[in-house]
Order: C-alpha cells, then structure tokens, then sequence
C-alpha cells in the first residue's frame, strides 16, 4: 500500500493506474478501479463475455483481495458505480479501415471524433463511443493468434457518475439485479450514433458526397452547384448565359470546369451510393439487434456484456 501526503491529507493507493485492480483510499472515501474484468478474473483475454457467473466470481474475489490487504468498503454491491464501459463484439465482412467512411459520416456533429488507422472514437464531457479493430488490438498484445480476422468492438463509456445513475445503474448490485437492461442501453446509445446518418438527414444528397462533405465542404457544394444547374437548365443554356456576360475563353474555362464537377458528381452517386449504404446497414444489424442469448459461450456473436471496465 503506497502513501502519499498533501497537507494535511494523506492518500493510500494499492498498484497503479492502469492496472487490472487500483485502489485509492482519500478524504473523499475509497475508490476501487477494475480495468479489465474478464482478465481480472484470469480469462487470457476480454473477447470473453462478461455473463452473470462472473460477476458473482468478481464480488466474491474483489471481496476476498480487499479482505487481504485490509480494506473494509462494507458489502460489495453497496460500491457506487462512477464509470462503465460496454461493449460488443461483431464480425464483419471487411476489414475495419472499410468502415471508417461510413464512422465518418454518422452521429451528432456536435461530437469530438479522434481517427486512427484502427480505431475511431465519438465523444463528449459526459459519454464516448469507441469503435476499434479488435482483432488487430489483441494481435499486438500476442493475446490472440488464431480465429476471425475481422472482429470490430463498439464500446460505450459513460464517463459521469451521472450518466451512470441516468441509466439505472448506480451500484454494483444494481449493475447485477439490471443486467438485462445492458442490451437496451447499448442499443440505444448505439442507434444515436449510426441511427443518425447524414444519408437520412441530408435531405436527398447521395451518400459519397455527404461522405466528400465531411472532408471538403467546398468542392462538394460545388459538384452540387453543377448538378443542379445541368439537371434544371441544362449544360447548352448553362454557356448561353455565360456568355452574354463573360469572354469565350472564361466560359469555355467555366464549362469545362463543370463537367469535371458533374462527372464527379455522377461518380459518387453511382459508385458509392450501393457500397455506403451496405456497409452502414451491416454496422446497424449487427450492433443493433442484440440478444442477450449466447453471452456464455459465444465470444464474438453473443453480447460482450457487460463492461470490459468498472469503476
């Protein structure tokens, strides 16, 4: 047990930050950080559901370590939850590097997003989103050899207390007495997120171009100034106006300039469309329709609940 004195205030802590079990023990009571609980528990790693069987083996082995350093925080279901992470894993049809389009353009815009080549994260003070190749993680870690290549983890961290007790889980035997109730709150939290796609909010713009706003607002606004214009008044009536106002050379610049446009326009429509639309409804089935069946024995179908994370 590490001591560490501010003041007048004395704090204790038990390992560290980032490890599986940290303890730290101040004046405002004692706070108890499970990092990862299917490892915690010796699972070689957290592709493992989390079922109701281990969190009864947590509270009885949390309870017996806190006993043997001698930490007396009463019955382990009175613990009050600060933090929760859930998450499911899925596996997809293509690599995750394919998806990151389709990241790109949905959920609230108001949302932090931080990319990475394997992971694209969502965020705001009060919750997060993760999305990440799980497969690629733990194949770094040498803690996954063989198996499906392509297996994506979306991971909710609600990071208040708050937003915690929001959801009806406010201690741990509350988190045991609701399980059940995980699955809603996933898929709530996940609809908000890929259930607001700029392809049903954009109000008729095709998908590859909602995809090119993201990225450059400008040149999509003009392909969408020259598909307008050839669309209603045609490319011909387009040079005639032209041209009673600008030189031969300006207007030929300007319609040659426009066909590039168009056909770009007419590129993204036609390429993009099908594949965006594919792609996002795979991430809406799989991450939508949760079943709490097969959580004990399946570790990449079944719904890898509840949390990789306690606090």
């Amino acid at each position: 047990m590490k001591v560490t004195s501010a003041g007048e205030r004395t704090s204790y802590s038990y390992g560290h930050k980032g490890a599986l079990l940290y303890i730290k023990i101040d004046h405002k009571g004692a706070f108890v950080e499970i990092k990862n609980l299917p490892e915690y528990l010796g699972s070689p790693n957290n592709l493992i559901p989390a079922s109701l069987s281990y969190l009864l083996r947590f509270e009885c082995q949390l309870a017996k370590q806190l006993q043997d350093i001698g930490l007396d925080v009463g019955p382990i279901r009175e613990l009050a939850i600060s933090r929760i992470d859930i998450n499911l894993n899925i596996l997809t049809d293509h690599p995750f590097r394919d998806y990151i389009p389709i990241l790109e353009s949905v959920g609230p815009t108001r949302m932090t997003r931080d990319r990475f080549a394997t992971s694209y994260t969502l965020k705001n003070t009060l919750r997060a989103v993760c999305f990440y190749d799980k497969g690629e993680h733990l194949r770094k870690r040498k803690r996954y050899e063989t198996g499906p290549e392509n297996i994506m983890r979306g991971e909710i961290k609600l990071w208040r207390k708050r937003e915690v007790e929001k959801n009806g889980l406010s201690t741990f035997g509350s988190l045991i007495e609701n399980r059940d109730t995980l699955a809603e709150i996933y898929s709530a939290h996940m609809k908000t997120i890929l259930g607001e796609s700029l392809a049903e909010t954009g109000g008729g713009l095709s998908s590859g171009l909602l995809l090119l706003v993201r990225v450059d607002r400008t040149r999509a606004q003009k392909m969408s100034f020259a598909a307008d214009m050839y669309r209603t008044i045609g490319r011909e009536a387009l040079r005639e106006e032209l041209a009673k106002k600008h030189s031969p050379d300006y207007v030929g610049k300007m319609i040659r300039e426009n066909d590039l446009l168009y056909r770009e326009r007419l590129a993204l429509e036609s390429s993009s469309e099908s594949t965006y639309r594919a792609l996002l409804e795979e991430l809406q089935q799989k991450f939508f329709m949760l079943s709490l069946s097969g959580t004990e024995h399946d570790p990449v179908h079944g719904v890898a609940l509840p949390e990789s994370s306690v606090r």
